[in-house]
């Protein structure tokens, strides 16, 4: 969408009945929807990254079979389930973090669409 409002936009300074004002109002518009372009690609790229996460560690299974007492057949297991509950917790409120992260970031892209659309629509009328 962005490259076909550009074309649309450029292609209005090439018409002879453009003025001057129309031509800086169509520039800074230009300039204001690449930067919010730009700042959608930023944010979108931070939410997309590789984030690290808890998780549990095989080495520690393998620590605890070996330090489980004779006497305690379910040593193991309630080590499990304690650390597979505090991944749990963690991934839960990672995925809190992240839902928040989106909502920041679809704001913005609404905005940069916001900012597209409306060149879009001035350099339609500067054309007409």
């Amino acid at each position: 969408m962005f490259a076909v409002v550009q074309t649309v936009a450029f292609g209005s300074f090439a018409q002879g009945g453009v003025t001057t004002g129309e031509r800086i109002v169509l520039l800074v518009m230009a300039i204001v929807a690449g930067f919010s372009l730009v700042v959608v690609a930023s944010k979108v790229r931070d939410v997309e990254g590789l984030k690290p996460e808890d998780d549990l560690k095989p080495e520690a299974i393998v620590k605890w079979l070996n330090e489980a007492p004779a006497n305690d057949s379910e040593y193991v297991s309630k080590k499990l389930v304690a650390e597979l509950s505090r991944v749990a917790r963690s991934r839960t409120e990672s995925n809190g973090t992240r839902a928040a992260t989106y909502e920041r970031v679809e704001v913005w892209v609404r905005l940069s669409l916001i900012a597209v659309a409306s060149e879009l629509v001035v350099a339609i009328i500067v054309r007409i």
